[in-house]
């Protein structure tokens, strides 16, 4: 559900843990509700919408290639994310310098989060009502429906110009690695070179250690990755990624935080 409960901290400091807790399991408990409000609400607009005459063409038919080239004049015109800019610029800075300052031990290597760090997610968490449902995203993922995060392709291409191999590091499904792949590339990224693309596999695989062998953390699974990276020669210049557990754990090196307001992975 999009809604959100927002309650003054003085006030909740006030309530014993009792009250906190029935406050929560409330809200909770409200969620389907909302969800089924909303999803009448959009099942209604979207009559209203057919109704006046407007042709609906759904995601799965979409030529999105065509579409993105048709609006990259419009993209380019109206795009604003200084925020953003100002975090690529930085970043460029930051790796040229450490380029021309590098002496080893290993190849330089920057790695990048996929979603929300290189594609962006929001189009699909808005039709999800801010939430997640892996068989509706499968079904963007399957369509490389994620535009590219503003600026990150000029990033990924000055770090690869620059000398930098270039890493992905994903919590997405080995199953999905093709439709990364595609999405990538059709956004402008180079396609990642043969073993430079790391989705998180259904089995755990031996170079990994995590407290619980069949089901790593997010950053068990990406720091132990970046530790495996690491050893087949590499040292790890930068990591960028939107959640902190892309970047905690070590052998991460220059840490860049990629702004994400709408979910937060532990």
């Amino acid at each position: 559900t999009p809604e959100v409960l927002v309650f003054s901290k003085k006030v909740w400091d006030t309530l014993t843990p009792q009250e906190q807790a029935q406050i929560k399991k409330a809200a909770a408990d409200s969620v389907p509700g909302y969800v089924k409000l909303w999803t009448a609400a959009e099942d209604g607009a979207m009559k209203t919408v057919v109704k006046s005459g407007v042709t609906v063409v759904p995601a799965a038919k979409i030529d999105r290639a065509a579409f993105v080239k048709a609006m990259q004049p419009v993209w380019a015109k109206y795009e604003s994310t200084p925020q953003m800019k100002q975090i690529v610029d930085s970043t460029e800075a930051y790796l040229a310098n450490a380029k021309a300052r590098f002496h080893g031990p290993g190849k330089p290597a920057v790695i990048f989060d996929v979603d929300d760090t290189t594609l962006n997610t929001y189009d699909y968490t808005l039709s999800a009502q801010f939430g997640y449902d892996p068989a509706t995203n499968e079904t963007w993922v399957d369509n490389a429906a994620f535009p590219a995060v503003p600026y990150m392709p000029q990033l990924v291409k000055f770090a690869a110009d620059h000398g930098y191999s270039i890493f992905y590091i994903t919590g997405r499904p080995q199953t999905q690695s093709a439709a990364t792949i595609k999405n990538l590339t059709q956004d402008g990224y180079a396609a990642p070179l043969d073993g430079h693309l790391f989705l998180k596999p259904s089995t755990t695989p031996s170079y990994l250690h995590c407290a619980n062998p069949t089901k790593c953390t997010t950053t068990e699974y990406k720091s132990g990755t970046r530790r495996y990276i690491s050893s087949q020669g590499y040292t790890i210049v930068a990591d960028l990624g939107d959640q902190y557990s892309d970047l905690e754990g070590g052998d991460a090196g220059y840490q860049v935080k990629i702004p994400n307001p709408m979910y937060y992975l532990p």
